[in-house]
């Protein structure tokens, strides 16, 4: 019983030693540890610098180097555009950019046209051939052409139809203008026009008549103030924001490539305007605004009285609008 007695004393004691090894090391139920996070760059190699005359027993040390970030490269601007310096339906240079229709006659023929969805049409009778026919039968050579714009607004879908009289020639318009005008527009309240199957905006055209008188009153601003300034006239009066943004969006740019300081800004009266270009709206509008401005660059400051602006009509039933403008280079 003793040797029995001391077996088991001594198996005691070995368990005791090796339980109390296994705390020591770790525990018998040691936590999982989470491995260390790994700093996502790229690591290099590199030699471990010598020390006197022994070599260091590492071979390479780690170092981190952190990827430099690409700089977005700043766009080249481009060359600036050659435009034209008029639209007015007079010979414009062949390597100028028209700002809106640039049209290519050939023995007064139109032969090409750019910016434009019409097409040339040999026919004397219609607008792109007209223009051309404007300066000679032996005319060649290249014409811009700019636009005033039509809106309608009734207050219920109507059939309308538009015509222009003109001391000259209708030389583009969109869509394009027949003989006696645009016939059976259906025209909707929100301005929607539908003409031969077709959706449109607005109605325009242009003629090649040059001869507008030239107020007597104005505002000068300098060149860089005219888009605010025919905002703030467009507002007063009547245009919606829509139509002002068509109109600005057109004149604004023309208007500063100008080589000029400053622009004389005036209007056309109504009755100066009708001797070279009246609009016929039948059924005949409740409201019609005309908004017909006169532009002149000038190289100074001159003293001119400010005109006198209609009051913006309020829309009361169908109304019509009409924009438009010309540059007087003389």
């Amino acid at each position: 019983m003793k040797n029995s007695r001391g077996d088991m004393a001594l198996w005691i004691i070995l368990g005791v030693i090796i339980l109390s090894s296994l705390a020591l090391v770790g525990g018998l139920f040691p936590n999982k540890r989470k491995p260390p996070q790994v700093n996502p760059e790229t690591v290099m190699l590199k030699d471990a610098p010598e020390s006197g005359s022994q070599k260091n027993l590492q071979l390479k040390t780690l170092s981190r180097i952190t990827p430099t970030p690409t700089p977005t490269p700043t766009p080249t601007p481009g060359p600036p555009v050659n435009y034209c310096n008029h639209d007015n339906g007079l010979p414009a240079d062949a390597t100028c950019v028209c700002r809106e229709v640039k049209i290519y006659c050939e023995n007064g023929v139109c032969r090409d046209v750019q910016g434009h969805v019409n097409k040339c049409n040999p026919d004397p009778t219609l607008p792109y051939t007209k223009a051309c026919k404007a300066h000679g039968a032996n005319f060649t050579g290249y014409l811009c052409i700019a636009k005033p714009v039509i809106y309608l607004y009734p207050t219920t879908k109507t059939l309308i139809d538009v015509s222009v009289e003109t001391e000259g020639e209708i030389v583009v318009s969109d869509p394009l203008y027949p003989v006696g005008g645009w016939k059976n527009v259906l025209a909707y309240p929100s301005g929607k026009l539908i003409y031969q199957g077709k959706e449109y905006r607005e109605l325009f055209y242009e003629s090649n008549v040059t001869n507008v008188k030239a107020p007597e009153d104005g505002f000068v601003v300098k060149k860089e103030n005219v888009g605010t300034t025919l905002k703030d006239l467009n507002n007063k009066l009547g245009l919606t924001e829509y139509e002002s943004k068509e109109l600005t969006d057109f004149w604004v740019p023309r208007l500063t490539s100008l080589n000029s300081s400053y622009v004389l800004i005036s209007l056309i009266k109504k009755k100066d305007k009708d001797k070279i270009d009246k609009i016929n709206i039948k059924p005949n509008p409740d409201i019609l605004i005309e908004v017909l401005y006169y532009f002149k660059p000038l190289d100074k400051q001159i003293s001119i009285k400010p005109p006198e602006l209609p009051q913006a009509p309020k829309r009361v039933g169908f109304t019509a609008v009409e924009w438009g403008g010309t540059i007087d280079r003389n």
